[in-house]
């Protein structure tokens, strides 16, 4: 059994003053997804920007530090007024002390206010958060696996003459810049491409529309957009699919954004081709790694990230506590 949380123990709101700390936290607990204060500053902004979405942090303090936080916020591609996402992680010198407990109680009574008819968390398999979770009456919904490729020795060989065979088709492959300075429609085309593609992609709650304004706002104005590793495939100037790579400020590697084809363009070898220009960026750079995810149900993007050699690592479980019919 935990014992029972310090008596020193103080839950208050998160201020601006609290990032630096609550960076090096979030990194410590994540080192898979690591942010700079900065990073997490803009995120915020973000999401604060859209008045429909609802989001807050507390932190936890002990002996004058920052010991945890737990913050509870809403998906604009999965946006629901009464559904939302729970995030918390503790120092690891100071776990199993109940401050996890004491931090999800105080995100439950600051959530009563809104109604809400479930709540929405993620861990990974191998984390002490699933048996939290679990006790707490959450379940898994949905698997979804990162795999990780160290760009730096791969072997374009057995891939040679794809982008050829492409071309006959008519299809050719550009970055962002490259559309950016060619069509005064880029942003467009990047979004209706994205909009069309994500339909298709698992995903633990109903897809939501994001708009041309958010679409811009969190992708194409996010300070990790690499202008240069969004790769476009366009078939008679017509964006048909897209691949991106992004970075952050705390992380030596690269990310990948979103991978999607429309449907009439899938089976020819287009998303293939647009990972390869990923690697091909990335290696040139000699960036050490590349990270993907995909849900477990996703045959056809796990099959891709397979065949070019992306290693699986433990997954994350997306869990849900449902609270009320919808």
């Amino acid at each position: 059994m935990p014992t029972q949380p310090s008596a020193a123990l103080r839950l208050r709101p998160f201020t601006q003053g609290d990032y630096e700390a609550f960076a090096r936290l979030h990194n410590a607990a994540f080192p898979e997804h690591p942010s700079s204060p900065e990073e997490l500053r803009v995120l915020d902004a973000q999401v604060a920007a859209d008045p429909r979405l609802k989001q807050a942090r507390f932190v936890a303090e002990q002996d004058g530090e920052l010991v945890g936080y737990a913050e509870y916020s809403q998906n604009p591609g999965m946006y629901h007024p009464q559904r939302f996402m729970l995030n918390a992680a503790v120092r690891s010198d100071r776990r199993g002390q109940g401050i996890g407990s004491a931090l999800y109680q105080h995100l439950r009574a600051a959530l009563e206010a809104f109604d809400p008819i479930s709540l929405r968390a993620q861990a990974r398999e191998d984390s002490a958060t699933v048996p939290f979770l679990r006790a707490r009456g959450f379940r898994e919904t949905q698997r979804t696996w990162e795999s990780t490729l160290d760009p730096r020795g791969f072997d374009f060989g057995p891939y040679a003459g794809l982008e050829e065979r492409l071309r006959e088709q008519g299809i050719r492959i550009v970055t962002a810049r490259e559309l950016r300075e060619r069509d005064p429609a880029w942003r467009e085309q990047l979004h209706d491409t994205f909009s069309a593609a994500r339909l298709d992609v698992p995903r633990s709650e109903p897809a939501s529309p994001i708009s041309l304004e958010q679409y811009t706002r969190f992708v194409l104005e996010d300070p990790g957009f690499l202008e240069d590793a969004y790769f476009v495939a366009l078939h008679e100037e017509r964006a048909i699919g897209v691949s991106d790579l992004y970075r952050s400020e705390a992380s030596e590697g690269l990310f990948t954004g979103f991978t999607g084809v429309r449907r009439e363009y899938r089976g020819r070898g287009v998303a293939l081709a647009l990972k390869l220009r990923a690697l091909r960026y990335a290696q040139e750079r000699g960036v050490p790694w590349v990270r993907t995810d995909n849900a477990s149900t996703n045959a056809a993007m796990l099959a891709v990230n397979e065949r070019l050699g992306f290693r699986k690592e433990p997954a994350w479980l997306s869990m849900v506590l449902e609270l009320k019919e919808a």
